[in-house]
């Protein structure tokens, strides 16, 4: 590439905290893609890889490096920072950790025409480094999940309702953290269709992005269904959208289910790379029925395997990446209705089923049993979906062309 083409480039500045993966990780994979996409465009890209010092890998870095392929007009810069990801609180507000000098130095060469802030932390450094023309992209709201955590805490131990109502307190810290960063700015994208109406709640506008999400496409060979009613729910098993799964089905959709098909009619299968929490496993190992599997090499032959991949998420919070997945399989989903507040394009009877009570839900599962044509055509229907708002290549390109309308201003 020819000097003075680099010298028109218009210039983004791309912070992220924590090491981007194409493969492991939701936000770690939604991150990949976007900054693949930047890779790709007519934009110098510089990304600003800000690593907190307990997550610090040489090999987490090596594989981002060698996957996403830096060349002239895509560098990737990392400093380590001391424990990023947390704040405290400082006077009547938060504040995230110091950042080398080095990081403003850096940044102040590069002189970045935009800037994407990848969550509101990287938003708060790029306000302390006032810079301007800000994409902020932000995940989950810390100032909700604070709360829904300590919920589920409390529901399983009411001994932790101190940790409850202090956690009501932090989130208003987290609230106000929040309002002091995105206060007058211009281009705020949220990955969950509730957040819009919490921030407008708070007198900030934003927008609503599907995410780029990789697919795990069904190989298309015939698989045969489980003889008996089976389900599969996956996910990390231990974050707030598992804790509110499992709370709703092990309290109360498993009775329902027994009366359905009777102890030992139905089976439910978990899978995920962590180990379940101590709570479920001492909750299932009386629940015959369900069946730990642990990290699964094929996920996609076992959900064609089960007759519909389970999301019974309450907390109405979150877009979930598991959802998204099981849409790219071709699966049948069936959700709690506020799934579809983080994720509007869930429609109930078009390309999943939706249930707003636990009968509705148990249900939704005899249906996906007995009407093996209606559920392939949801299904079917949800791939569609996925490949329309989803797929990487049309979901990343948004931020390119967001990232052209604000620079040709």
């Amino acid at each position: 590439m020819q000097v003075t083409d680099l010298l028109t480039k218009k210039k983004i500045l791309v912070i992220t905290l924590g090491y981007p993966h194409p493969r492991r990780g939701a936000s770690s994979v939604l991150f990949y893609c976007y900054l693949d996409a930047l890779r790709k465009s007519d934009f110098s890209v510089e990304h600003l890889l800000l690593v907190p010092s307990d997550e610090l890998s040489e090999q987490a870095e090596d594989e981002y490096i060698k996957s996403i392929s830096p060349g002239n007009s895509f560098r990737v810069r990392s400093f380590a920072v001391p424990t990023a990801r947390k704040v405290n609180i400082v006077g009547f507000g938060l504040r995230a950790c110091d950042l080398p000098c080095d990081v403003f130095s850096h940044v102040k060469l590069f002189q970045p025409d935009a800037v994407i802030c990848f969550d509101i932390l990287a938003a708060e450094f790029a306000r302390r480094m006032q810079l301007e023309q800000l994409l902020i992209w932000l995940g989950d709201l810390s100032f909700q999940t604070c709360v829904y955590h300590a919920y589920y805490d409390f529901k399983t131990n009411p001994r932790k309702i101190a940790r409850l109502l202090l956690s009501f307190l932090f989130s208003l810290y987290w609230k106000g953290f929040y309002s002091d960063i995105l206060r007058n700015q211009q281009h705020i994208i949220v990955s969950s269709g509730s957040s819009v109406a919490t921030l407008n709640r708070m007198g900030i506008a934003s927008r609503y992005w599907p995410y780029p999400w990789p697919a795990q496409i069904s190989n298309g060979s015939t698989v045969i269904k489980h003889s008996t009613p089976s389900f599969i729910l996956f996910g990390s098993l231990v974050g707030l959208g598992s804790r509110s799964a499992f709370d709703f089905l092990l309290k109360s959709i498993y009775p329902l289910l027994l009366r359905n098909w009777g102890p030992q009619g139905f089976s439910i299968l978990l899978a995920g790379m962590y180990e379940l929490p101590v709570w479920v496993q001492a909750d299932i190992e009386r629940r015959p029925e369900f069946k730990f599997l642990g990290f699964v090499n094929d996920l996609r032959d076992e959900v064609a395997r089960s007759h519909a991949v389970l999301a019974p998420i309450s907390v109405p919070v979150g877009n979930r990446s598991r959802i998204v997945t099981a849409m790219s399989m071709g699966a049948l989903v069936i959700a709690h209705a506020n799934t579809a507040l983080g994720n509007p394009a869930l429609v109930s009877g078009d390309n999943c089923l939706l249930a707003s009570s636990a009968i509705e839900f148990s249900q939704h599962m005899r249906l996906a049993y007995e009407s093996p044509d209606l559920a392939a055509k949801l299904g079917a229907s949800a791939m569609n979906t996925y490949k329309k708002s989803f797929l990487p290549e049309a979901a990343s390109q948004r931020l390119v062309q967001e990232l052209s309308l604000i620079l040709s201003r």
